[in-house]
């Protein structure tokens, strides 16, 4: 018999029943996800100052977790910025109150760690960016398009600037897009596979499986592919797709993250 202990607690876990099993499950999963978070912090970088998001950073689309770190990155280095350089007047401490001026700072701040901190950057990227990013971000903060009234104090800005609709009807956007994605569908085919062809790619090493679940999502050649029915079709809907990419990047994250645990 394997004895596990609750290294937390320094209880010995019950491995010989049903809830002692999922105690010990669910204690892993908490593992794979720190680890899968540590992973991803060494990958990205967690230096506090200048470690970005190592990509782009779509904001909107961070988990609190990468969104907090983000912030913190950015906060820190936008207090560098204002101490480098005579820019206290320029920008405000209250940026971060302003989404324009988050979103102007964080494309700075990204174009900052191209030029200094990326591995094979040019020897005058950082002479691009002085002459090219910096001045070109304080020409458009500076030219009142991106209602920031903020001086000493700060100003709410004129909310009747913002709007948070998409379209102007909804129901007649869904319809168009509707018959575009049926016209498209119609162009390519009616494409499936049978749980014969899924498995055969599977254990091929063409395809995986995008959960553990006998029904999960399957990827394969770009595109993930969902049971419907007695057949296997491609995932068309971008929200979906979305959703399953970033769940496939997490699982991959988690699997690096157990097997560097058990060879160190």
């Amino acid at each position: 018999m394997i004895e596990l202990v609750n290294r937390a607690t320094g209880e010995l876990l019950d491995t010989d029943s049903v809830p002692g099993l999922a105690e010990v499950a669910a204690l892993l999963d908490e593992r794979i996800e720190q680890l899968a978070e540590m992973v991803e912090e060494l990958r990205e970088g967690s230096d506090g100052t200048t470690g970005g998001a190592g990509g782009p950073v779509v904001w909107d689309a961070l988990t609190p977790f990468e969104a907090q770190r983000t912030w913190r990155s950015l906060a820190a280095w936008v207090g560098w910025l204002r101490s480098r350089y005579p820019l206290a007047h320029r920008v405000p401490l209250c940026w971060w109150r302003h989404p324009e001026l988050v979103e102007e700072l964080t494309a700075l701040w990204l174009a900052w760690q191209d030029a200094y901190t990326e591995k094979g950057a040019s020897l005058t990227a950082g002479a691009d960016w002085h002459g090219r990013w910096l001045p070109e971000f304080l020409r458009r903060i500076g030219a009142g398009g991106w209602n920031l009234a903020c001086e000493g104090d700060h100003r709410p800005a004129v909310s009747s600037l913002y709007d948070a609709n998409a379209v102007d009807n909804v129901d007649d956007f869904e319809r168009a897009i509707t018959a575009q994605d049926d016209q498209t569908t119609t162009t390519k085919g009616n494409r499936t596979m049978d749980d014969d062809q899924v498995q055969r790619a599977v254990d091929a090493g063409q395809a995986h499986a995008v959960g553990e679940l006998p029904d999960s999502p399957v990827a394969l050649d770009g595109e993930y592919w969902a049971r419907e029915g007695d057949a296997w079709s491609p995932v068309t809907s971008a929200e979906t797709i979305t959703f399953l990419r970033d769940a496939d990047r997490r699982m991959g994250l988690a699997d690096q993250a157990v097997r560097d645990a058990e060879t160190s």
